[in-house]
Parts: structure tokens; sequence; C-alpha cells
């Protein structure tokens, strides 16, 4: 049943919210989500990987190489249980409604493999070399 359920909030896609009552219940972790404690770490993280600082998170720009960086680390913020979407966007300088749009248009940029956004993915995801 315990597989199911998992299996389930996987096939539809459920939010993290949905993921962390399942690790309550059950105790089980999905392994996809990243194992930072808190929003600084992932923000840190981001910004590390992809060489830029958390105030340029927070900029009023629209090059491709600053809003590929705020959908990225809004994607991964995303991921960790009990996170607001007003939180992770004021993080970023967008506004909750600009968090969901990222969130569609990173899932369909993965999907589609865009190649001028992948690098961005990856290197936040560990596979960038």
């Amino acid at each position: 049943m315990l597989k199911d359920y998992y299996e389930y909030c996987q096939t539809h896609n459920l939010t993290a919210h949905s993921e962390q009552l399942l690790y309550e219940l059950y105790k089980v972790e999905n392994p996809m989500l990243p194992k930072a404690k808190d929003i600084n770490e992932v923000v840190a993280h981001c910004c590390q990987r992809l060489n830029i600082t958390p105030d340029d998170l927070k900029k009023k720009c629209r090059q491709r190489h600053y809003v590929y960086c705020k959908m990225v680390t809004a994607w991964m913020l995303l991921q960790v249980p009990c996170i607001t979407l007003e939180r992770i966007g004021a993080v970023v300088g967008q506004d909750h409604v600009v968090i969901l749009y990222y969130k569609r248009k990173v899932n369909e940029m993965i999907e589609v493999k865009d190649k001028s956004f992948m690098p961005y993915y990856q290197w936040v995801c560990g596979d960038g070399r």
C-alpha cells in the first residue's frame, strides 16, 4: 500500500507538501528531494553552482542568465517541504504567481531538454561539469 501511494504521488506530480506528509506518516524519504535543512542552504547551493549572489536573485532583470538562475532556484526550493510560494517569491524577488509559472516552465524545459536551459539545471542538480 505504501509503495502504491508513493508511486501515486510521483506519477501525479504532487507537491513537496504531499511528500512531506508521506514522510511524516511512514518515514519514507524521496531520494530526489534535496537534503537541505532550510531555505538558506538551497539558495547558497544554487548561488554557488550558478556563480551568482543571493542579491542577484532579487534583481529586477530580464537577462536570460538571471531569469534561468531564478527559475532553477525557485524550482529547487519547491522541492523542499513546508516552504510557501510567497517565501520562495521573496527569495527570488518575484510574486507567488510567478513561482507557479516557473514551476510549470522548468518542468516543460526539463521534459523537452531545452538546450539553453539544461546547463543551468544540470549545474545545480550536480550533473554539471
